[in-house]
């Protein structure tokens, strides 16, 4: 149990710090490139489509592997890494602020991507795995 518990801690601090330099990369972007802004937010966009596709690839794996994956393995990168590098509260509040900034076509634009661009992305990652393996 305690080996678990320090598994997904570790995963969840590692996670969260990749998911910092993401925000950190896309202020930077919006600092230094017109095409880039700060009024959508895109760094939570991007860390939830890459967490959907990792979650994809990892379920292959877990599944394919199944007899011989470690559980221990599975806790670290599925509950602690991708639990701290997703953050589906962040969304809800990015998805608040453009309401309340009165950004409501961002708002929706934001949600529907973030929905289906990260449910494909889990599609995808499950299924590119299953074709090259």
């Amino acid at each position: 149990m305690l080996n678990n518990i320090l598994l997904i801690a570790l995963g969840s601090a590692l996670g969260g710090v990749l998911r910092f330099l993401n925000y950190e990369f896309f202020n930077f972007l919006a600092k230094n490139n017109s095409l880039i802004s700060n009024k959508f937010p895109f760094a939570t966009l991007s860390v939830n489509v890459i967490g959907s596709l990792l979650a994809g690839i990892l379920y292959f794996f877990i599944i394919k592997n199944f007899e011989n994956f470690s559980p221990l393995l599975k806790n670290f990168l599925m509950i602690g890494f991708l639990g701290g590098f997703t953050t589906f509260s962040a969304f809800s509040l990015d998805f608040f602020r453009l309401i309340q900034a009165n950004q409501i076509s961002y708002a929706i634009i934001y949600a529907i991507s973030s929905v289906f661009i990260s449910l494909i992305a889990v599609f995808l990652g499950f299924y590119l795995m299953k074709f090259f393996s």
